[in-house]
């Protein structure tokens, strides 16, 4: 009978020792500062010393924390000796109670075979500063009726809306009035480079001598206007040629006196009607060309 009770008290005993041997190991809570403000974040260590046969575990993001809420934690590596180890881990916390004293005991795990013993620190307080001002019953009203210069913000959608209107006006001006647009810079294009050309044909006529190599240049100038004008090379065409492309007669007769002239060395004192042979013909090949422009 006495064996019988031995065996039942057993498992009572074993839990007795195991209580006894649990409550030698105490960890250690505290907040590291003494006051806080509604949601501050506020820092809470928790550690413990406990023999290195023992296995223990600290809270973690499940656990409640109420009055407070857990916003990290960090975790520190173990410590350990021949005998003991070392444990701690910083909760960083915040509160949004108003109450004026807020308590906190954090609990360490201690494990036993598929079971655990919670183990809890002794509880810290910390104090709720009030950062509200009591008002006072009157308020002493300062009149302020001067305007103040306000900043406008950018109106960025109008932007936008004003550069795809003025993107569909200007496409919507070239589907309509493009063709038109073109042929005015055309023409615009072939009278400058006309009056351009008559600036200096009309310098170097006026200093035309007898010389073959002055009657020369001025042939290069206009032969450089008109191959522009036709984009025929007649810097490279000789007066047979050009001749061949346009047969009228008094370009050619224009044509072989000037050459008899420059390469035969007649000096024909007339010379100069020739050139202007040239120039009032360039004239009326600049009207062909507009003319075409025009009705393109």
């Amino acid at each position: 009978m006495l064996r019988h009770k031995i065996i039942l008290l057993f498992p009572f005993i074993f839990c007795f020792f195991t209580n006894a041997n649990a409550q030698k190991i105490t960890p250690e809570g505290a907040f590291v500062q003494d006051s806080t403000k509604v949601g501050e974040v506020i820092a809470y260590t928790l550690s413990i010393r406990y023999p290195r046969s023992e296995s223990i575990i600290f809270p973690d993001s499940t656990y409640d924390f109420s009055p407070f809420e857990l916003v990290r934690k960090k975790e520190f590596n173990t410590k350990s000796d021949s005998l003991n180890s070392f444990d701690s881990t910083v909760y960083y916390l915040s509160t949004f109670e108003t109450d004026y004293k807020q308590v906190l005991a954090l609990p360490v795990y201690l494990i036993k075979g598929m079971d655990s013993i919670s183990l809890f620190a002794n509880e810290d307080d910390i104090t709720l500063v009030t950062v509200l001002i009591k008002m006072p019953d009157s308020l002493a009203v300062l009149e302020n009726t001067d305007l103040q210069p306000v900043v406008q913000a950018f109106n960025y959608p109008y932007l936008i809306a004003g550069l795809v209107l003025l993107a569909i006006i200007i496409i919507a001006i070239a589907l309509i009035f493009g063709k038109r647009i073109r042929q005015k810079i055309r023409v615009y294009r072939l009278k400058k480079a006309y009056q351009s050309f008559l600036g200096r044909y009309d310098k170097a006529l006026s200093d035309l001598t007898n010389a073959d190599k002055s009657q020369e240049s001025l042939l290069l100038i206009w032969k450089k206007y008109m191959e522009k004008l036709e984009t025929i090379p007649y810097t490279k065409f000789t007066t047979k040629e050009i001749i061949k492309q346009h047969p009228q007669e008094n370009l050619k007769m224009a044509l072989r006196e000037i050459d008899r002239n420059i390469y035969g060395g007649f000096g024909d004192d007339d010379i100069k009607s020739k050139f202007e042979t040239l120039r009032k013909y360039s004239e009326e090949r600049l009207n062909v060309k507009l003319e075409e422009v025009k009705n393109a």
